[in-house]
């Protein structure tokens, strides 16, 4: 399990699945078993990023560093199944508490260092900058169309870090309520298949999801922001932006309930459903989120229970 781990986080893509394994561990072995796997992983994935690389530099600390968070949340959801807590309880305060987690690791670390976050986002810019430069001129010869891209980036890195200060946190927060909503599904789907015989909440406890009414107040406020927050000024549009990003995720997470429903009800099942799942979650995450808003409006459960009664 642990060298799953390992290999999910230098993946890629599909290191979003790292808690996994060491929570599915702890579901079916034991806590002190998932502990222990959490560890000994640790520090064989520091070893390895040790001798994959020359020194020890802050970036490559950074990457240890987040694969032991990976394995805290791994533990840490598992402990929510344990204690038969609800999921969508597990997922927000899991959620939350790595987002603040990180919030003040950042700030000790600026704090530490007497960095403003505009100077610390405009030097590892400005490093990446460096790297780009030295390409750029075999860039322009490939006619690539990004090439003026990114010599503006080279030139005007100011750019870059407004809009990843201004759009970064939104992006940040959802990150993280994604990666622990998907591991809490993966866990409770594994936990039942594994283990039937262990009760407590299963997978479809977090399909059934449904955001609370008064939350379309906020998108309301979000949208007015963005559409007439330019009389006032940019940071009122960017406030709405964020808004609208995190209201986002909790109508993404009662959409995608009603998406899979959909699915059932015509029955798509086996290899093509877990594709067109993928497919969406990549692609149309944006449209799953809005059928959650317009859920609340039309109910869209209603249509698909009519129909089976009247089969």
């Amino acid at each position: 399990m642990g060298v799953l781990s390992i290999l999910f986080c230098l993946s890629g893509f599909l290191s979003v699945f790292t808690p996994l394994p060491v929570g599915i561990s702890s579901l079916l072995f034991g806590r002190g078993m998932a502990i222990g796997l959490a560890l000994v992983a640790s520090a064989v994935f520091f070893t390895i990023i040790q001798k994959l690389s020359s020194d020890m530099t802050v970036g490559n600390l950074s990457f240890g560093y987040f694969f032991m968070l990976y394995m805290i949340v791994g533990v840490s959801l598992s402990e929510i199944i344990h204690r038969k807590l609800h999921p969508i309880r597990g997922v927000l305060w899991v959620g939350g508490l790595i987002i603040a987690f990180i919030g003040l690791c950042l700030w000790g670390y600026l704090a530490s260092q007497n960095l403003s976050l505009h100077e610390f986002v405009l030097g590892h810019v400005q490093e990446f900058s460096k790297t780009l430069e030295g390409s750029l001129a075999e860039v322009k010869k490939t006619n690539y169309e990004g090439a003026q891209e990114i010599e503006t980036l080279i030139k005007q890195p100011e750019i870059l870090v407004n809009k990843i200060i201004t759009t970064g946190p939104g992006y940040f927060i959802v990150g993280i309520y994604a990666l622990t909503w998907i591991n809490m599904y993966l866990m409770l789907l594994f936990r039942r298949i594994l283990a039937p015989q262990k009760a407590g909440y299963s997978e479809k406890s977090l399909l059934k999801f449904k955001v609370p009414e008064k939350f379309i107040f906020g998108v309301i406020l979000g949208l007015v922001m963005v559409v007439l927050g330019g009389q006032i000024g940019q940071n009122v549009v960017d406030l709405g932006y964020f808004l609208l990003m995190v209201l986002g995720v909790f109508y993404f997470f009662h959409g995608i309930g009603i998406y899979l429903e959909f699915l059932d009800y015509v029955r798509i099942t086996g290899f093509l459903r877990s594709i067109l799942i993928v497919l969406t979650l990549l692609t149309a995450y944006q449209l799953i989120a809005l059928i959650g808003v317009f859920d609340m409006f039309v109910n869209f459960r209603k249509f698909f229970k009519r129909k089976n009664n009247n089969n």
